[in-house]
């Protein structure tokens, strides 16, 4: 271990989730880590006090995230982050997601496999399509935790000629912390990896606009708050 490093400080939380645990407990823990710990870089608040940040690990993978205090119930973001039809994945990514231009979902349990098609909106830059899987998990604390995994295949959505595939790493999704019964905390985490060569500019402000995901859902509830139903 270098001198000077505690255990705590000695591994950077984003090469843990390289193995991810198999625990939920564990997971979810290593979430938080990756929340609290990371040595996050190009930190700023933004408009609703969310708090945006990110880094770029040497392996070439984007890890960014978003935090905030959203105006409804951590069941009701939970309801809103967790759809369990296409119709309720439509209407999330439009609002969250603005990058998107398909999505696709099915319920396989209590697991969602979801496709995505994105165009960054960047000349030279290819479409790119996502395959990932999303579970809960209620822990004792209280808050809960949308993890994100990849889908390796879905025979569904073969490989396409016109889209690069990209993903999402264990370690992705939400982190939904309950502070009263009508607001709740709520942190967007990501890594991704953009999947061919991208110029350095692009790769950062891909990190920004994962992390301000976060003030879309924000501004979502603000506006249609449950409270004011």
């Amino acid at each position: 271990m270098p001198k000077g490093k505690t255990d705590e400080q000695s591994l950077d939380p984003h090469e843990t989730l390289k193995n991810p645990s198999k625990s939920d407990e564990k997971h979810a823990a290593a979430m938080k880590d990756l929340r609290d710990k990371a040595p996050w870089k190009g930190v700023r608040v933004v408009r609703g006090g969310a708090e945006i940040a990110w880094y770029l690990p040497s392996d070439g993978i984007i890890v960014a995230k978003g935090t905030a205090v959203i105006e409804a119930s951590a069941l009701q973001v939970l309801d809103f982050v967790f759809p369990k039809t296409l119709a309720g994945a439509q209407q999330t990514f439009n609002v969250i997601y603005e990058m998107t231009r398909a999505v696709d979902l099915e319920m396989h349990g209590d697991v969602a496999w979801l496709w995505m098609h994105i165009n960054y909106g960047v000349a030279g830059i290819a479409d790119r399509e996502v395959l990932y899987t999303l579970r809960v998990f209620h822990a004792p604390s209280g808050a809960i935790f949308v993890f994100v995994f990849p889908l390796e295949k879905w025979d569904k959505h073969p490989p396409r000629k016109d889209l690069v595939r990209a993903g999402f790493y264990a370690g992705s999704g939400f982190i939904i912390e309950p502070l009263s019964d009508t607001t709740c905390c709520v942190t967007f985490l990501s890594r991704t990896s953009a999947c061919g060569r991208i110029p350095l500019w692009v790769t950062n402000y891909l990190a920004t606009s994962k992390g301000r995901l976060i003030c879309q859902l924000q501004s979502y509830f603000r506006v249609n708050s449950p409270r004011m139903a």
